[in-house]
This record gives C-alpha cells, structure tokens and sequence, in this order.
C-alpha cells in the first residue's frame, strides 16, 4: 500500500502526449526552462555556448531571482556541456550559478546558489 503516493497521484495531472522540442538533453532543458525554441536560442546539441549566444537569456530560474526569491540548483537542472568551462567548476557553483554580488534584476545567471548532489551526506 502507498497512500502519500495514492494521494498525490489523485490530485496529479496525467499527461498523455508529451513531446520534447529536441532529442538531446541539453537543448531540451534550456528550452524548457526558458520558454523559447532550440533553434530560438541557437543552442542544437551539448556545445558550450547557451551564454554566449544568449547572454540576457531569462531563465526560470533568474525570473525568480528577479522577483526577490533565493534560488538554488540541485543536481543536473541545465547540462553542463551548454555552458563553457569557468566558475561553476568549483565546488558550490553549478552551471549559471551567479557570481556573489550579482545584481538580482539580471537575467545573465540563474542561481544564487548550487549544491551537488554527490556533496549530501
């Protein structure tokens, strides 16, 4: 018996026809989590270039930034081939992790924060 998970199924939406707008992973999630096309934001396979093509790009998550929220990524939320090499490598950044003192009105980062799932013990 799963009554927690009866009950959440019960007030859940079933979706029957789903779709995706690209077969890879990485351009999926970033036109997912920013409402445009793969070939809106010139992003078609795992190529390190999501900011550089769409530097002002609002994401879900900067759009709760902007609106006050703390928003913090666990886990892979955008694939970290979209994003070239640079600070979300070390430890407490994950790709579009905002730099400390980032402006919270711009839409060039998405997360305040960034936790890696391998990191909780």
């Amino acid at each position: 018996r799963t009554p927690n998970m009866d009950a959440l199924a019960a007030r859940g939406l079933r979706f029957d026809n789903m779709h995706s707008s690209k077969s890879e992973c990485a351009p999926s999630r970033l036109s997912f989590l920013t409402g445009s096309r793969p070939d809106r934001l010139r992003v078609w396979g795992f190529e390190p270039n999501f900011r550089r093509k769409n530097r002002r790009a609002q994401t879900m998550g900067s759009a709760f930034r902007a609106a006050g929220y703390h928003t913090e990524v666990v886990g892979k939320v955008f694939d970290a081939r979209s994003f070239p090499r640079g600070p979300w490598e070390i430890p407490g950044y994950g790709p579009d992790t905002c730099a400390p003192g980032s402006p919270r009105d711009t839409h060039e980062c998405s997360w305040d924060s960034s936790l890696c799932p391998h990191a909780i013990k």
